[in-house]
């Protein structure tokens, strides 16, 4: 299926290197959706703390910054997926009830908890579960209500123990929860980021190439902020976004370097000298519609990001059908060192899930790719996204492709 939708795309895959080893990748990306244990037992946290756990047939001990904190244990019961089960009675696979346990019965930080939390969605690949509070852990009441208040919990009238809660991996993967400073959207806290989304306010954009009504977007990160960060435990480092500072050497000359590396610019096209690359990015800088990024693999940058809204780009021009808040990305990647399948799966999710943590009335997320270009199509396509047509640009022919807020956050991609 898949050779004959690339060979749809104009793509010769029994000549073509690129695509052949595209192909390859299959086993790869088929990988990602069986469930399986990690194999390495410690990540970091998005404010860098340092979380350590063991895994047993019925238990994950987990401890930050090696100090003891909390067990999730599985309960010998199983409960049913819904009040009303289903129409078809083999669909109805009971919800596995999981206990939480601070193992020398000290309260637990609502920190803590979302660690714990966090170490069970990376850890197992179930979409929900039971999530049974200890009543020994003295302050139960009050994790209660923060998973409660927060989303990352939810009540059920069918649940039989009253310390029951249901929690989704769906919740999670949005940020419910989240230590105010400690997420992965503004991880240090000195990004200003308010609670509640931006207003909407009616405005336009009147361009060349662009006329269009759309909601008045936020402002942009301050410049060098640290605007998102994970650990990817598949390559054992952390990405982060940073907000582009043009007056910061590094970020300007890895710019430059990379948009003049001949397998950059066959596809980026803004090869150039110092003062042409510096007007692109004062320009990019001082577009409201776009946000310019630095990607970093741990502390060496890799890649340059363009994160735009779609309603007011050429894009809806061209692709049409946008929604006010749809958002698309434009990417280069410059070392060469953090190429390859599982540096590119790491961004791709990253950026994807920081896109759909700015703002909650993101539904859908955009992509563009040329249908020439096998390797990008092959990647985009297999982190969720799907193909909606093709069009025309009036220098290239894209695949207009999207994905969901609701398809990305279901599919095993974060872990």
């Amino acid at each position: 299926m898949l050779r004959a939708l690339l060979h749809h795309y104009h793509c010769q895959i029994t000549m073509s290197k690129e695509a052949i080893q595209a192909i390859s990748r299959l086993s790869q990306i088929k990988a990602l959706f069986k469930p399986k244990p990690l194999s390495q037992h410690s990540f970091r946290l998005p404010d860098s703390s340092n979380v350590l756990f063991w895994v047993t047939q019925d238990a994950i001990d987990i401890q930050i910054d090696n100090v003891a904190f909390v067990s999730l244990r599985s309960l010998n019961r199983k409960h049913p997926p819904a009040p009303i089960g289903c129409v078809e009675p083999r669909l109805n696979v009971p919800v596995a009830v999981i206990q939480l346990v601070s193992p020398q019965n000290l309260p637990l930080e609502e920190r803590r908890v979302w660690a714990a939390l966090y170490t069970l969605f990376i850890n197992r690949t179930v979409s929900r579960a039971i999530l049974n509070i200890a009543p020994t852990i003295p302050n139960a009441p009050e994790i209660r209500r923060y998973l409660l208040e927060s989303g990352l919990g939810g009540s059920r009238r069918d649940l039989v123990d009253p310390n029951d809660l249901v929690i989704s991996r769906f919740a999670f993967w949005q940020g419910a929860g989240a230590p105010q400073g400690g997420g992965w959207l503004n991880p240090t806290g000195k990004a200003f980021m308010s609670n509640t989304p931006f207003p909407f306010i009616p405005t336009s954009t009147r361009q060349p190439t662009v006329i269009a009504s759309h909601p008045l977007r936020p402002p942009k990160p301050k410049a060098g902020d640290i605007i998102y960060r994970r650990y990817i435990h598949t390559v054992q480092k952390v990405v982060s976004f940073v907000a582009l500072d043009i007056d910061d050497e590094v970020h300007f000359q890895c710019f430059h370097k990379w948009s003049n590396l001949d397998r950059v610019n066959s596809a980026w096209k803004e090869a150039g000298s110092e003062d042409q690359h510096l007007a692109y990015l004062q320009e990019r800088v001082k577009d409201p519609h776009s946000i310019s990024i630095i990607g970093y693999w741990d502390d060496c940058p890799f890649g340059y990001f363009e994160v735009y809204w779609v309603k007011e780009d050429h894009t809806n021009t061209f692709g049409g059908t946008s929604l006010d808040y749809d958002r698309g990305c434009h990417v280069l990647v410059g070392d060469d060192d953090f190429r390859g399948f599982e540096y590119r799966l790491g961004w791709t999710t990253s950026i994807a899930h920081l896109m759909f943590l700015w703002d909650p009335r993101t539904t859908r997320l955009v992509n563009e790719p040329s249908v020439e270009s096998p390797i990008v199509l092959m990647s985009t396509l297999s982190t969720g996204f799907s193909v909606e047509k093709e069009f025309d640009f009036p220098h290239k022919r894209s695949a207009y492709l999207t994905i969901t807020r609701e398809r990305f956050l279901q599919l095993p991609l974060l872990q």
